[in-house]
């Protein structure tokens, strides 16, 4: 948990690779989720420690998650916009949905 209130205090703020990073949507078990903007649109980034994806050896996990994220088409479901990495982060950034879009 300490690690993750790094991360939060880390990318307060911080622009990567044209995203700015504005605040903690959330945290769960593989880091955490930021909203983002880019080019005046809203995004929502889902930051996981590749270190930890190596030590729990969850690779072909995040793999999937990925690729069916790609491949699915719907309403109803998040669409994902871009992924990239850096030494430290993979990045899987999704369109964003307000409380009230989640709702309607």
């Amino acid at each position: 948990m300490r690690k993750q209130a790094q991360h939060a205090e880390q990318f307060n703020k911080k622009i990567v690779n044209g995203y700015q990073f504005l605040s903690v949507l959330g945290k769960g078990s593989f880091g955490e989720v930021y909203k983002a903007s880019k080019q005046n649109s809203i995004y929502a980034i889902k930051l996981i420690e590749k270190e930890l994806v190596k030590r729990k050896k969850l690779e072909q996990y995040v793999d999937n998650e990925i690729k069916i994220m790609k491949e699915l088409n719907s309403q109803y479901i998040v669409k994902l916009h871009d992924t990239f990495q850096d030494k430290e982060f993979l990045y899987i950034v999704m369109e964003f949905c307000n409380e009230a879009e989640s709702f309607s």
